[in-house]
């Protein structure tokens, strides 16, 4: 069907990709804030909802154990190197790949099930019997869902190689249907552990969305156990490094959760929440361009072109700022309009609102280096160097957790500290605001750990001959944001007085009045100093919007002129 071939079509521009898959992560964020708030509105920010995020640590854990968190870093460019020899040694390829993580995967999802109340009481030690049980239940279910998602990655690096961007950013839309579908459905008959229920079917969805791409791909995959296949081989030299680092940070999250499973209720679900919001620019910005970009950046690697390695590099790090900046402020200065709004519903209330709200302010600080961290990380696997941020990284985890404690300590042992942060985000009155140590602590390691990863980063290139991917002009990019900012909180002023705020349509009234005047002051600063970014962004809009059928060219990255590479 003619259809079907258009959105199994290859798309060849990394822009365009990257447009693609913004697009499709912006639908998967619509659909994870309307999960978050159906989460929110049902439950609160309470016992079950802590249970229900300390589910997913240890099996967060195993699937970055077994190679997949980083199967697209690490599979894609062995596959890459296979294609050349046919597509028949890329099938066995990709069929071994998958037997073998099927089988170890299993044996250890069956030790995991076996070992859940132990694990768990390790991840939340903080948390009392009944919150503990629901834990442990929830947690059993999940680590099933590990199979499903390894699957899912390995597959989604065929389509990624071969450029099928389209199918490719699929899998995070139907993770979510399965979700919310768990929630509208299951939940009701079966209590909290619907929500399993719907985890697991969204990994199953996954699956089943690359199956037609496959099949247009004549892509054949039979059940092959070959342990000493050079392909297998490589991929575990390659992403041995990269799941450590993983494990490094999900290491961390399990350190900041058991932290704060011994502060109030509810802490565990304050901070996820407000984390679920910072990650809506990250994967909208920061990982669609990592994406779209790693496959050039590869292949430019492999052909020895570090000078046009270090470009495209440059180019994505000042793309992903031009869209990440504003958010950044605009976090801080809408916090409460944007939690209420996303979240604000049901058992939710207002105290829950004003506490993620002000654990998100903090978390604010974290959203560039979140943002670019997954391209900083990917020109590391491109270039084959992937032990070199395996020890920044550690030490990166180490700042995180050590801030973590020591912030948390430091407000136990002299709380005017944490009443001085509280009255500074406006919660001065709320009872326990712990978390924000947590916040502040992660959001300054992540800091860390970029600062350093992008230290490292540079000396490689350096020794490889490339030119620095110096950022360049983001200074008006920072000062443009700043002033949007301003902009912003301005706007809020007089709308108490012309609409009732205490609404649902007043605060998001109030809310999208105040960001877009902010964007508009941020698009009319950088427009006013002819940014090339925003340049380059208004002029594929009006040249080729994005259909189905057509994709936008002129973002083609090839052109190595000199005011591009500034």
């Amino acid at each position: 069907m003619m259809w079907l071939k258009r959105l199994n079509s290859e798309i060849a521009s990394p822009h365009a990709a990257a447009l693609l898959l913004g697009g499709a992560a912006f639908l998967s964020k619509l659909l994870g804030m309307f999960r978050d708030r159906l989460l929110a509105g049902r439950f609160g920010a309470g016992d079950t909802l802590d249970s229900y995020y300390a589910a997913f640590q240890i099996p967060d854990i195993l699937f970055t154990v077994f190679l997949v968190g980083a199967a697209s870093a690490a599979v894609l460019p062995v596959f890459v190197a296979y294609e050349r020899e046919g597509a028949e040694s890329s099938e066995k390829f990709v069929s071994n790949l998958l037997t073998v993580f099927s089988v170890f995967a299993s044996l250890a999802i069956v030790a995991a099930i076996i070992g859940a109340p132990w694990l768990v009481r390790l991840v939340a030690p903080g948390f009392g019997a009944e919150k503990l049980r629901l834990a442990i239940e929830l947690t059993r279910l999940l680590l099933v869902n590990t199979l499903f998602l390894g699957i899912a990655g390995i597959l989604s690096s065929v389509l990624q190689a071969r450029h099928r961007f389209f199918v490719f950013a699929l899998p995070p839309i139907v993770y979510n249907l399965g979700i919310v579908g768990g929630i509208l459905f299951f939940v009701p008959f079966f209590g909290p552990i619907g929500l399993a229920y719907g985890v697991l079917a969204g990994g199953v969805m996954q699956i089943l969305i690359a199956v037609p791409a496959l099949v247009d791909m004549r892509f054949g995959i039979r059940p092959r156990f070959q342990l000493d296949e050079p392909g297998l081989r490589q991929v575990t030299r390659t992403a041995l490094p990269r799941v450590l680092a993983i494990v490094m940070n999900q290491v961390v999250l399990v350190v900041l959760a058991a932290i704060a499973s011994f502060f109030a209720a509810g802490s565990v679900s304050v901070f996820r929440l407000a984390a679920n919001l910072l990650y809506v620019p990250v994967g909208l910005f920061g990982v669609s361009y990592a994406l779209a970009i790693f496959p050039k950046i590869s292949q430019a690697a492999v052909r020895g072109e570090y000078k046009r390695f270090a470009h495209q590099l440059q180019m994505g790090v000042r793309n992903i700022l031009f869209w990440v900046l504003p958010a950044a402020v605009l976090f801080v200065v809408l916090r409460a309009h944007i939690v209420r709004v996303v979240l604000g519903a049901g058992a939710f209330d207002w105290e829950d609102t004003r506490l993620v709200a002000a654990v998100l302010a903090v978390l604010a600080l974290a959203v560039v280096s979140e943002s670019i961290l997954p391209l900083i990380l990917r020109a590391f696997y491109a270039l084959g160097r992937t032990r070199e941020p395996l020890f920044w990284d550690f030490l990166g985890s180490l700042t995180a957790v050590g801030l973590s404690l020591g912030f948390a300590f430091l407000f136990f042992w002299q709380p005017p500290a944490l009443a001085m942060l509280a009255r500074i985000l406006r919660i001065g009155d709320l009872a326990s605001p712990d978390i924000l140590a947590v916040a502040l602590g992660f959001a300054l390691g992540s800091i860390a750990n970029v600062f350093l990863l992008s230290f490292a980063l540079r000396r490689v290139l350096r020794l490889t001959g490339g030119a620095r991917p110096a950022i360049g002009r983001v200074g008006s990019m920072v000062a443009a944001a700043l002033i949007a900012g301003v902009a912003a909180y301005l706007t809020l002023l007089p709308f108490p007085a012309l609409v009732s705020t205490r609404t649902f349509v007043g605060i998001a009234l109030q809310g999208l009045t105040a960001g877009a005047a902010g964007l508009a002051v941020y698009g009319l600063i950088l427009a006013w100093q002819k940014n090339p970014e925003i340049l380059a962004i208004a002029e594929s809009f009006r040249q080729h919007l994005v259909s189905l059928g057509r994709t936008p060219e002129v973002f083609e990255t090839e052109k190595l002129d000199g005011d591009s590479a500034r």
